[in-house]
């Protein structure tokens, strides 16, 4: 099987799960917790700032009020950040053993469950990486839709003086130049760093080695990539017909078939490295 093989990877990933279930999908049912945590965090922190706009509306702006609705205000904020900090480093520490636990099943194991939690290791430079990684992907992406903003700003001069034709022709030629120009470098770098997670979570390596390694890997497999990228979105995005619930196993093939791919390209799974 080829690395990034649309017609395989799925299938492949597909019959790994279903051979040894309880580990992996136990692992996305963690994470959709941890993430579920952080979303009732956020909710909690957002009924205590209008707690307090409401308290501030009903009593008006005495001099107590005003320090109980900024206290109340700035407790939801806090708590609100402090959760979604939390929910970071569980999610990426998490991911860690998830793909450990994939690389075992799709070598032939049944997964582990203390895999799962054995990403201590290598929390904090996939935290940096996570960081490093994003920035890269927001520059691109800014940066390679500079040439667009003009026509959008033409087009919103356009709907201010009520000229909806003119804005129109603005804003279509503004997304052809985000569909030839920015989405084609944006996706070139995206591809280019996209299995650094893998490399640091999989095989130790360092946050810039890991970034080193991933594009050489890219090299030449950039619109497989992006094809098998889209297929497995696609398939992880089947499970939300089944009331949502169903992604957490679609989503967890998915992840087993870019594990699978990961291996292949570097040749850890398979007769030979595909070139």
């Amino acid at each position: 099987m080829k690395p990034f093989s649309i017609t395989e990877s799925i299938p492949a990933a597909f019959e790994n799960v279903n051979r040894a279930p309880m580990v992996v999908i136990g692992g996305a049912v963690l994470a959709f917790g941890i993430n579920a945590l952080g979303q009732c965090g956020g909710r909690v922190s957002g009924s205590m700032g209008d707690l307090a706009s409401t308290a501030g509306d009903v009593q008006g702006l005495d001099p107590e009020v005003l320090i109980a609705l900024l206290t109340a205000m700035a407790a939801g904020i806090a708590l609100s950040c402090g959760l979604g900090v939390l929910v970071w480093i569980a999610q990426t520490w998490l991911v860690a053993g998830h793909l450990r636990v994939a690389r075992e099943v799709v070598t032939g194991g049944d997964g582990a469950f203390p895999t799962l939690f054995s990403g201590r290791d290598v929390l904090f430079r996939l935290l940096l990486l996570g960081l490093l990684v994003g920035m890269v992907n927001f520059g691109t992406f800014t940066l390679a839709g500079l040439p667009s903003a003009p026509f959008f700003y033409w087009a919103v001069e356009a709907v201010i003086a009520g000229d909806i034709q003119t804005f129109q022709l603005w804003m279509l030629a503004g997304l052809v130049v985000l569909a030839v120009i920015t989405v084609p470098i944006a996706t070139y770098v995206w591809a280019g760093v996209r299995l650094a997670t893998y490399a640091v979570a999989l095989d130790g390596m360092g946050v810039m080695e890991s970034l080193e390694h991933s594009w050489s890997l890219a090299d030449g497999k950039r619109i497989r990539m992006v094809n098998f990228a889209f297929v497995n979105a696609l398939f992880g995005a089947l499970g939300l017909l089944a009331c949502c619930v169903g992604v957490v196993y679609t989503g967890t093939v998915a992840q087993v078939a870019w594990v699978d791919a990961y291996l292949r390209v570097t040749g850890k799974l398979g007769d030979s490295v595909e070139t």
